[in-house]
């Protein structure tokens, strides 16, 4: 049942990534990313979801069960930390444009990742297991 449950979602991870788009949230087409970029570009990924729970000193995160390529809305996008804020102070563990500081009411964030939009689609277990 579990070599099933992950051969079904290696489908949906190269699925994302051809149907995907790359900017405007995978509203334009390209062609089909190939294995080598996947492979990197995963891997990033993973690593900055791995950094960004340590730097908030995380064990696990909210799964993401929604497929996304825009790191300003991944993983989460209603993390507080358990502290209240007020603008310019945002919510969220986001791998892009993420408020590290989230009480001092001062504009400021740190990217995880190079860019807001990747390639292909990611999904995120409650661990930091991306996929």
């Amino acid at each position: 049942m579990k070599l099933i449950a992950l051969l079904i979602l290696g489908v949906l991870f190269v699925a994302a990534c051809e149907e995907g788009g790359a900017g405007n949230g995978g509203a334009l087409s390209i062609p089909a990313v190939p294995n080598d970029i996947r492979r990197t570009e995963y891997s990033s990924v993973q690593n900055a979801v791995m950094l960004a729970m340590i730097d908030n000193g995380l064990g696990s995160i909210t799964p993401v069960c929604a497929s996304t390529n825009d790191m300003s809305a991944f993983p989460d996008t209603t993390w507080r930390d358990g502290l209240r804020f007020a603008a310019p102070d945002t919510a969220g563990l986001l791998l892009s444009r993420h408020d590290l500081v989230k009480d001092d009411r001062e504009p400021g964030y740190t990217d995880y990742m190079s860019d807001q939009f990747t390639r292909c689609k990611y999904l995120v277990k409650a661990n930091g297991d991306v996929f």
